[in-house]
C-alpha cells in the first residue's frame, strides 16, 4: 500500500486505523478488508467534513497507530498489525498531550520529552504505561502532523480551532469545480477538486498525480470505460464542456469521437454467448484470430457467431485482443457496465432511531438515559471505545451527544448512533 500510494509506511498504518475507526473499511469474513457503503458517502462530503471525521476517529482511538504496542510492560512491546484496535495507554496520553499544547501560546511547541512531565500530571497512563509513555507522546505529535493538527511540536491554527470547538470549514481551501483541459489529453485541477468533479474525471480519465494540482489523463481505454458505463460521446463532450475552464481541445474531441465510432462495433449478447457485427468481414476476422481460439467462435450467419464462453468472459477476451465490444441486453439495447466496487453494508443500529431518542427512548435503554440526562442535567456515564466517560451538561442533537467529561477534563462530542452503553450513575 505504501508503494501504491507513494507515502511512508507510518502514514499507511495511520490511514488504515482511521479508515477502520470511521467505518470506511471493514473486515470481510475476518480475512480481507473492503470499503463499506459509508465510504461513498464520506467521499461525497466537503474536505472539512471528511477531515473532521478522521480527526474524531483519531482522538478516540485507544492505540497509537504509528507505535502499535500495548506498552504496559517490557513483555508487551510487540507491534500489533493494523487496522484492528487494541487497548493501550496511547489514547489517554495523546489526549493529554493535546490538552498541554492547548495551554501553550500559539506557535509555541515542545518535544515529546519536554511534554511528558505535564502529560503525566494530567493522566495516570504515563505511569501505568511507563515503558512506552515517551514513544506514545512522540506518536501523538507525529500523527498530529500527518493530520495537520500539529507542526514542529506546536498546534496549528487548524488543530487549535478544532480542539477549541471553533469552526474549521473556513480554514480549508474552497473546492475547485472547473478543470483545465490540455492538448496533450491531460486534465489539470488546481487545489482541491470538488467531489462531483473528482467522480466525473475518475469515470473517463486516469489519475496520474495529486499534489497542489491533480492531473488526469484521457486515453482510449479511459474513454471506453465511460462509454461502457452507459454514457454517450455527445453526453461526455457536453459534460466536459460544462466543467472546462476553456473550450474542449480538438485532440480530446477527436479521441472521444474515435472511441465512440469503434465502440459497439462488436456486440455480445446472451446465449452461450452470441457475437454479432454489422460488418461480415469482422466476423470472419474474429473467427480466424488465433488469440481468440478459447472462444471457439463459430459463424452461423454473415454477421453472427457463437461463442463457447459466457458473455462476461467473451467480452474480456475480445477486449484483450484489441477490440471494443459492448454487451447487449435481452431487449437488444446496449447494456451499461458501471464500475464494480466492493462495498460491505453498514446498517444503522435500529435502537437508535432519532424520533425515539427525542421522545425518551425505550425504558432501560441508553436512549432513555441520554434523554433523561439531557432534560434534567444529571450526570451520565457513557461508554465509548470501551472506556467510561463521566459527563455532565450533555446536549443531544440529531446525530451527536456533547458534554463535559470529568475523566478527560474536556468537552467531548460522540456520534450518538455508535454509543452502545450509557447509564445514570
Amino acid at each position: 500500500m505504501a508503494r501504491a500510494l507513494d507515502v511512508p509506511e507510518q502514514a499507511v498504518v495511520l490511514w488504515l486505523d482511521l479508515a477502520f475507526g470511521t467505518d470506511l473499511i471493514a473486515s470481510e469474513a475476518g480475512e480481507r478488508l473492503a470499503g463499506t457503503t459509508l465510504a461513498d458517502e464520506w467521499l461525497g462530503l466537503d474536505p472539512a467534513s471528511r477531515w473532521q471525521a478522521l480527526v474524531e476517529s483519531w482522538l478516540a482511538m485507544p492505540q497509537a497507530a504509528t507505535f502499535r504496542v500495548t506498552g504496559c510492560c517490557d513483555e508487551h512491546m510487540t507491534p500489533q498489525a493494523p487496522p484492528y484496535q487494541f487497548e493501550s495507554g496511547a489514547g489517554e496520553i495523546r489526549r493529554a498531550a493535546l490538552r498541554v499544547l492547548q495551554t501553550l501560546p500559539p506557535g509555541r511547541g515542545a518535544s515529546p520529552e519536554g511534554l511528558l512531565p505535564a502529560v503525566g500530571w494530567r493522566t495516570r497512563a504515563v505511569k501505568e504505561f511507563a515503558p512506552a509513555a515517551t514513544e506514545f507522546t512522540a506518536a501523538a505529535l507525529r500523527e498530529g502532523e500527518l493530520l495537520g493538527m500539529v507542526q514542529q511540536g506546536a498546534l496549528t491554527d487548524l488543530g487549535r480551532a478544532h480542539l477549541d470547538g471553533d469552526g474549521v470549514a473556513g480554514r480549508f481551501p474552497t473546492p475547485t469545480h472547473t478543470v483545465t483541459l490540455q492538448n496533450d489529453l491531460t486534465a489539470i485541477v488546481s487545489g482541491v477538486p470538488a467531489p462531483q468533479l473528482t467522480a466525473f474525471l475518475n469515470g473517463c480519465a486516469d489519475l496520474e498525480s495529486r499534489d497542489r494540482a491533480s492531473v488526469w489523463r484521457f486515453s482510449h481505454k479511459s474513454v471506453r470505460r465511460a462509454l461502457d458505463a452507459g454514457t454517450t460521446a455527445d453526453a461526455l463532450l457536453e459534460e466536459l464542456a460544462r466543467v472546462a475552464a476553456k473550450a474542449v481541445p480538438q485532440p480530446l474531441r477527436y479521441l472521444v469521437t474515435d472511441v465512440a465510432r469503434r465502440h459497439g462495433a462488436v456486440r455480445v449478447t446472451s446465449a452461450a454467448s452470441v457475437v454479432t457485427a454489422e460488418d461480415p468481414a469482422l466476423i470472419t476476422e474474429l473467427c480466424g484470430t488465433r488469440s481468440l481460439r478459447k472462444l471457439a467462435l463459430r459463424a452461423i450467419a454473415p454477421t453472427v457467431a457463437l461463442s463457447a464462453l459466457p458473455p462476461d468472459e467473451t467480452l474480456q477476451l475480445l477486449r484483450q485482443g484489441g477490440h471494443a465490444p459492448v454487451a447487449v441486453a435481452p431487449d437488444g439495447t446496449i447494456k451499461a457496465e458501471p464500475p464494480l466496487r466492493r462495498r460491505l453494508p453498514v446498517e444503522p443500529d435500529p435502537a437508535w432511531d432519532a424520533t425515539a431518542i427525542l421522545q425518551g427512548g425505550e425504558p432501560g435503554t441508553p436512549a432513555e438515559a441520554l434523554s433523561v440526562a439531557s432534560v434534567t442535567g444529571e450526570p451520565i456515564v457513557i461508554v465509548w471505545q470501551r472506556r467510561e466517560h463521566y459527563m455532565e451538561d450533555i446536549e443531544l442533537t440529531r446525530g451527536t451527544v456533547s458534554g463535559y467529561c470529568h475523566d478527560c477534563g474536556t468537552e467531548h462530542t460522540f456520534q450518538r448512533g455508535r454509543i452502545k452503553e450509557a447509564h445514570l450513575p
